[in-house]
């Protein structure tokens, strides 16, 4: 996906809520419609800042959880990010400068990115990882693989969908009610060290009263038929102007001929249905009891926004908070979340100066990433990084565990003295090691990159190589019903990895192998 589809659902994500932070009414002579409506047309921007989720886990109910995975949930009592410097243009290109904070060790991080390519230095990692985009197709959603050819035409046809977007924001974000707190006054505080004369608006909410906010907006809207009758026809004006190209891969005919009023009108009635319908289904939903546990006064929301003259918002202080009490009778031990966010921003619609991006020769790309054993991802990264305590001993990333039946699927055997045989090609491939063949030598051949240990073995006999030193292991490799078989200890002592029997799901007998690399 393209980075820069992602900022453009990233914004419009917080257009979103800021309309439902603050609404759109004017208050204190600012119009708050325009203010958030106009974040749409922030195209380039410089910012810095921070976002910080804590998470308030219920104590007692960790005590009587899995030990592992208290362990696990100890790296996230708190998570913070934080941007010491962001930069982004209206070419695709990006930049970003900053850190992951994790309860036990920090994760420092810088990501380029222009409209093909992005290439991310995790602190820590051998080597940058780098991401193709070029197969994302266009910077909005749902523009992907439309087939418009051209540079050009594929940007104007970005702005043309920005421009639809606009509209349809201003048309329901016009619609929703102002919360119960809002005030605005005059303010001046430092922008990157610039003194700046802003507007602070402050407004607050919480989730009782998001719930009875929900059916005024709709009511709103049901009642706006001419606003509405205004969209569609904007609608209509906004696909006769595409070029003829971008209508084919729309689906859009070529004619420019204009609805009828009876056509509009029947789109608007059948939408004014849909927003009546969605009334009677909340009012009834309402009279449900899981409604007053959705919208409860445990969630809040505060923010103070800093707007300037030009309506772009130069700096946000934000806090969410989020009570999951009723989740703890379902043995979920979280009791809230809170996530804190705060940024500031200069240069907005500016030249920030971003250019094409280079792939380091050393570069690993998302493809060799996902095609790595868990052993060899852990191995990116130095002993003495977070990411690797993380991933090493706390979430135990690369160890490995399965079970062989002795009923179904390739099942392990076991001789008149009770000694265990496991399929020897089965369980190197549950260990990632591929097993190879020289029909020509019958020489079976595998190295396990875990134990450095290069093996070769045959059919029949008990005489293996380990780095081209010869050894004899306790049983020969025998073949079963077609399929060659190990002395467990002989095979699994030579991997490390350990053993045991255990009783299956089905009345059969399990046999569970572990290995911790």
């Amino acid at each position: 996906m393209k980075h820069r589809k992602l900022r453009r659902i990233g914004g419009a994500i917080a257009v979103l809520l800021l309309a439902v932070l603050v609404g759109c009414q004017a208050v204190g002579g600012l119009n708050l419609n325009d203010m958030i409506v106009n974040q749409l047309n922030v195209k380039s921007s410089e910012s810095r800042g921070t976002v910080e989720v804590t998470f308030d886990w219920d104590e007692e109910q960790l005590a009587a959880a899995d030990p592992e995975a208290v362990q696990a949930i100890d790296w996230f009592r708190k998570v913070s990010l934080q941007i010491d410097a962001m930069k982004s243009d209206d070419r695709g290109h990006a930049y970003a400068k900053g850190a992951i904070a994790l309860a036990k060790g920090t994760i420092p991080f810088e990501l380029r990115a222009d409209p093909e390519k992005a290439v991310l230095n995790v602190g820590g990692a051998a080597h940058p990882f780098v991401l193709d985009l070029t197969g994302a197709g266009g910077g909005l959603p749902g523009l992907n693989g439309l087939g418009v050819q051209g540079k050009g035409q594929n940007e104007a046809l970005q702005e043309a969908v920005r421009s639809l977007v606009r509209e349809a924001a201003s048309y329901v974000v016009g619609h929703l009610p102002n919360p119960p707190v809002v005030r605005v006054e005059a303010a001046s505080l430092p922008i990157d060290g610039v003194q700046t004369d802003l507007t602070k608006v402050h407004a607050e909410l919480n989730g009782k009263e998001i719930g009875e906010l929900v059916p005024v907006f709709l009511d709103s809207l049901a009642k706006d038929e001419q606003g509405l009758r205004e969209l569609i026809r904007t609608v209509v004006q906004w696909g006769n102007d595409l070029p003829a190209d971008v209508k084919l891969a729309l689906g859009i005919g070529n004619d420019e001929a204009q609805p009828t009023e009876a056509e509009i009108d029947e789109v608007v009635q059948e939408a004014l249905a849909y927003f009546k319908e969605t009334q009677a289904q909340i009012e009834e939903a309402k009279r449900d009891p899981d409604w007053e546990q959705a919208f409860n006064d445990g969630m809040t929301l505060k923010t103070d926004l800093y707007v300037d003259k030009s309506l772009h918002i130069r700096k946000s202080d934000t806090e969410w908070k989020i009570d999951l009490t009723r989740f703890g009778e379902l043995g979920f031990p979280l009791k809230s979340v809170t996530i804190t966010s705060s940024q500031e921003s200069w240069n907005v619609n500016g030249d920030v100066g971003l250019g094409p991006v280079a792939v380091p020769a050393d570069a690993i790309t998302a493809e060799q990433l996902v095609g790595m054993t868990p052993y060899r991802v852990v191995k990116q990264f130095s002993v003495d990084s977070a990411v690797y305590g993380l991933l090493k001993n706390d979430l135990h990333f690369d160890d490995q565990s399965f079970t062989l039946s002795d009923e179904w699927g390739v099942p392990f055997a076991s001789d008149e003295d009770g000694g265990l045989y496991v399929p020897l090609r089965e369980t190197l491939r549950q260990l990632d090691i591929p097993l190879s063949y020289d029909p020509a030598t019958k020489v079976l051949r595998f190295y396990d990159e875990p134990t450095m240990q290069d093996v070769t073995l045959k059919a029949g006999s008990a005489n293996v190589s380990v780095n081209g030193t010869d050894r004899r292991w306790t049983q020969p490799l025998v073949p079963l019903d077609g399929v060659l078989y190990a002395y467990a200890d002989d095979l699994l002592g030579l991997l490390r990895a350990e053993y045991r029997l255990q009783d299956g799901p089905y009345g059969d007998q399990e046999l569970l192998i572990t290995r911790k690399p």
